[in-house]
């Protein structure tokens, strides 16, 4: 089930909205949707069992059915991070002693902000102060600079294991809709990156492997399908 909300509803194509957050309930999303609004930044929520590019939806990237996602319009993206930031200083003015992320080592929170996709945005922003505050000099080129790093490992395509293509031509064969199923999977599963783009999960190569399934599975869906209803003559 998705759920969707928005200040100003100036766009309903879900392509055009990117996420800037996500949070377990709207209830640890209400400070930054309250900033939004006090900005005048168009917002949209989403809770989706199953993130979008997800052609059969097996939720393979784990998010489950109770994430909040907050998103904005690309050009209010770096309004956006900027509403993130005051969030983040609230919220560090507020934290006990001992929080995990003060409690962090220098090397934990640099990994912090090259793998910014694996972290709550509220996190990243802390991780960058917290080591500025340690005497670590960084500017925004810099932070530039690992996203876009980041960036490209993210977009690179998987690569199907030779076990999964074997099994998947295998299934085709038989006819049965699993080796459809699987074909699918490599032909049409595209993976969305966290600046809102979606590209093609697996490699050009397994993906004419997945058409080739298809078209097999297809054909012996029907052969069988021809067989069963001359038996039934």
């Amino acid at each position: 089930m998705t759920e969707s909300s928005c200040t100003d509803c100036a766009s309903e194509n879900n392509d055009e909205w990117m996420d800037v957050a996500v949070f377990a309930s709207y209830e640890d999303a209400a400070q930054l949707l309250s900033l939004l609004s006090e900005n005048s930044i168009t917002y949209n929520t989403l809770v989706d069992e199953h993130r979008p590019g997800d052609g059969l939806n097996l939720d393979l990237e784990n998010r489950g059915p109770e994430m909040v996602h907050v998103q904005v319009l690309p050009q209010d993206a770096d309004r956006a991070q900027r509403a993130l930031a005051v969030l983040a200083g609230e919220v560090q003015s507020a934290m006990e002693e001992g929080d995990y992320l003060a409690g962090f080592s220098d090397e934990e929170l640099f990994e912090v902000l090259h793998k910014f996709d694996e972290w709550n945005q509220i996190d990243y922003v802390l991780a960058a102060r917290l080591l500025t505050e340690r005497g670590h000099a960084l500017d925004d080129n810099q932070l530039k600079e690992w996203r876009a790093q980041r960036m490209h490992v993210l977009e690179q395509p998987e690569q199907a294991s030779t076990g999964y293509l074997v099994a998947a031509y295998v299934m085709s064969f038989l006819g049965g809709i699993f080796g459809l199923l699987m074909g699918l999977q490599l032909r049409t599963h595209v993976k969305r990156l966290p600046d809102g783009r979606k590209v093609h999960g697996y490699t050009e190569s397994d993906r004419k492997h997945g058409l080739v399934q298809i078209a097999i599975s297809l054909l012996a869906i029907a052969v069988v399908a021809m067989l069963i209803m001359q038996m039934r003559r």
